[in-house]
């Protein structure tokens, strides 16, 4: 019992001390073998970098499968981004992230290598310095783009109950704008030139307007030339009120001339409403009462 006592409390803490003193003695001379050879050093960080990238990043993939990124964003703009490149979205996060470790790897190797004329101290305090700021847009961007979209659809679900013609428009109306607006803030976050954000905005908004002038112009084509078919006629044209005409297969007497429309009352007696725009295009058969026929 005295001897079992004695390995207990002398001869295994002993052991226990060697073994790790054994292991202090090799891991100073891994380290001196790191400081002393910078070759090794740097073989050492590309491969310990390559197996965070690869391994961690397959990882990171799964984690963000698992949690359903895929579906949260299927119906938003990061969605359609990943897309484009071929592929889902949790597949680009995880490229993101094998990437920045890839560049954070190739420049702690040419750090280590002391390379004349590469910074790489420098470069490190940057990006220390700048990766809350990225971490930070990151988050911005992507629980922005989540609201926008959750804007969007209520917006979209508001002009359906209200019967708007077209729901879907005035959702994307208000979406794109959100979005440029998302992207000027976390532009601002990711501390880009302030000169450059304005200059951003300015050609965004101009290109908006510039759509928005367009389909405006497009859309008012029709109505200005309809309003100016109406004028003429109303202060003396080729038709007026009590003629008998024929137009795109309607026959009937013209009841109104409008700035707009010009009404027709068919044999039958129904009331058929005509577009200026259409009577100042088309060939107009005018049918007097007497039954005279000119063109």
């Amino acid at each position: 019992m005295v001897l079992l006592n004695l390995q207990t409390w002398v001869v295994f803490p002993l052991q226990m001390a060697g073994a790790a003193k054994g292991f202090e003695t090799a891991m100073d001379a891994f380290h001196d073998a790191m400081v002393g050879v910078p070759l090794l050093r740097a073989f050492f960080i590309l491969g310990l970098g390559l197996f965070v990238a690869v391994v961690v990043g397959r990882y990171l993939q799964k984690l963000l499968e698992k949690i359903g990124v895929d579906k949260l964003f299927a119906e938003t703009i990061l969605a359609d981004i990943a897309a484009e490149s071929g592929k889902r979205l949790s597949t680009l996060l995880s490229d993101v992230f094998r990437w920045f470790v890839y560049l954070l790897t190739f420049i702690l190797v040419l750090t280590t290598l002391g390379i004349p004329g590469v910074e790489g101290e420098t470069l490190l305090i940057s990006l220390r310095e700048y990766l809350p700021n990225v971490v930070l847009a990151v988050l911005i961007l992507i629980l922005g783009v989540v609201l926008i979209d959750f804007i969007a659809a209520a917006v979209r679900g508001t002009a359906r109950v209200a019967d708007v013609k077209n729901p879907q428009i005035v959702a994307t109306a208000v979406k794109y704008p959100l979005y440029a607006l998302l992207i000027i803030v976390v532009l601002g976050q990711l501390r880009v030139n302030e000169t450059l954000l304005l200059i951003i905005a300015g050609s965004g908004f101009f290109a908006v307007a510039l759509a928005v002038g367009l389909g405006i112009g497009l859309g008012l084509r029709d109505v200005g030339q309809s309003m100016l078919f109406g004028i003429y006629e109303i202060f003396g044209g080729a038709i007026e009120k009590g003629d008998v005409i024929e137009v795109r297969g309607y026959r009937g007497r013209i009841v109104t001339v409008g700035l707009l429309n010009t009404s027709i009352e068919t044999e039958d007696g129904n009331r058929i409403v005509l577009p200026n725009s259409v009577l100042a295009t088309e060939e107009i058969k005018i049918l007097k009462n007497r039954g005279e026929t000119r063109k």
